[in-house]
C-alpha cells in the first residue's frame, strides 16, 4: 500500500471565445492532469464558477462582444482568492492587468512551459494559504510578453530563402511597356 498522499486535482476554468484556443488549452491542461472546465463567454464562465469549485481561471480579455475585464471584476469581487491568469493577443493590456490585480498576464502566442510553470506556481501558493489580490501593484502581476521565437524563426527562414529575379535585357519585352 502506498502511503504517499495524492495531490489534489486542481480545477482550472479556461475562458476564451476562440474555440480552437479554448480546446487547445483544455487538451494541454488535461494532459498535465488538471481538471478543466471551459467557457466561451461571460455567461458560461459564471455558470461554470457557480457549478463547481474553481481553483484558477485562464481568461482572454476579448470575448467577442464581451469584455473579459468585466468577468475579471466579478471574479475579484466574489471569488477573491481565485487566481486569474490573463492570456490575450491584445496589445497594451499590462496596465489593465496590474490595475485589476491579475496574478499573471501572458501574451499570445504563449510560451507553453512558462504558462504551465505559472499555473503550477499560483496553484501551489494557493494550497498553502489564501492570498489577498493586490490590485495596482506592478510586482504582483507576473508579465510574460509574446513568445517571439516561432515568429523570429519563420522570418529567418524567409530571409534565408533564395530570391530569384528573371533578368530582362530588352525593356520592350516587359508587358505594358512600348
Amino acid at each position: 500500500m502506498n502511503d504517499t498522499p495524492l495531490k489534489p486535482i486542481r480545477r482550472v476554468l479556461v475562458v476564451d471565445d476562440d474555440h480552437s484556443v479554448r480546446e487547445s488549452l483544455r487538451r494541454l491542461l488535461q494532459s498535465e492532469h488538471f481538471d478543466v472546465a471551459t467557457a466561451a463567454n461571460v455567461c458560461e464562465a459564471l455558470e461554470a464558477m457557480h457549478a463547481a469549485r474553481i481553483d484558477l481561471v485562464v481568461l482572454d480579455v476579448n470575448l467577442g462582444g464581451e469584455s473579459g475585464w468585466d468577468l475579471f471584476r466579478h471574479i475579484a469581487e466574489r471569488e477573491a482568492f481565485v487566481p486569474v491568469v490573463v492570456v490575450t493577443g491584445e496589445w497594451g493590456q499590462h496596465e489593465e492587468a496590474v490595475r485589476f490585480g491579475a496574478e499573471a498576464l501572458l501574451e499570445k502566442p504563449i510560451d507553453v512551459p512558462v504558462f504551465l510553470e505559472t499555473l503550477r506556481e499560483l496553484l501551489g501558493r494557493r494550497g498553502t494559504q489564501p492570498r489577498q489580490r493586490l490590485p495596482g501593484r506592478l510586482d504582483y502581476c507576473r508579465y510574460i510578453p509574446r513568445h517571439y521565437e516561432p515568429v523570429l524563426r519563420l522570418l529567418q527562414e524567409r530571409q534565408d530563402a533564395p530570391f530569384e529575379i528573371e533578368a530582362t535585357t530588352d525593356i520592350c519585352a516587359v508587358p505594358g511597356h512600348r
